[in-house]
């Protein structure tokens, strides 16, 4: 209610908190957020009881609330609002998201761990979108074909901007970007000056965390 305490709560929410059910009712809101926010939200709940709607909570911020042990876990808020016999009740619809949060740093940890792979690895790589737009590239890569520095070459079009691009590789891009890992061992290039060039290389696609084809 607008005095912030407890009024129903049901036994989903008792369990996420830790408290046995109806243990919540009576209990001041501030008893389940920890206390470095609880100036900022007494200020904010104040606000919400002045102009209620319905929206999320925090939106674009990590939210974080207090169990009975005085353990913290992150959640996301929804907020609306019910009068009942003429008083204004406040609603909260809350998530413990503390194993999307887990997801979501391994998944940072993992994308870290690529990132200093590709761009360490002793051989030439670069990794492209579906529009073979550069996403991350080597050290060598960048050295071997003399390209630009790493921040300016992200975004540019492999097909646009590498040296001596060959028409006869767009078939091999196609291949790629439907699930085949294309190789050759001697592929002679045919330079401007009329020079040759032998290059062996790969193009394997990879997949983003939905299972579908990210680029090559």
């Amino acid at each position: 209610n607008d005095k912030a305490q407890i009024v129903a709560a049901n036994p989903a929410a008792a369990k996420t908190f830790g408290y046995e059910e109806g243990e919540l009712v009576g209990l001041k809101l501030e008893a389940l957020i920890p206390s470095r926010y609880e100036t900022k939200h007494i200020e904010y709940r104040d606000q919400y009881f002045h102009a209620p709607k319905q929206r999320a909570m925090g939106k674009d911020l990590d939210l974080y609330a207090l169990r009975k042990d005085g353990s913290e876990f992150p959640v996301e808020v929804s907020l609306s609002y019910h009068k009942y016999e003429g008083k204004l009740l406040a609603i909260a619809f809350i998530i413990n998201i503390t194993e999307r949060k887990l997801t979501e740093q391994k998944l940072i940890k993992s994308e870290e761990r690529m990132r200093y792979f590709v761009k360490n690895t002793p051989v030439s790589v670069a990794m492209t979108d579906t529009n073979l737009k550069y996403l991350l590239l080597s050290e060598n890569w960048l050295r071997e074909f003399e390209c630009d520095l790493h921040e300016e070459m992200v975004g540019k079009k492999h097909n646009e901007v590498f040296p001596n691009h060959q028409s006869k590789w767009m078939e091999m891009y196609e291949k790629g970007l439907k699930g085949e890992i294309i190789r050759n061992e001697n592929d002679l290039i045919i330079n401007h000056d009329g020079s040759q060039e032998w290059l062996r290389w790969e193009v394997h696609p990879w997949k983003d965390d939905s299972g579908e084809i990210g680029g090559l």
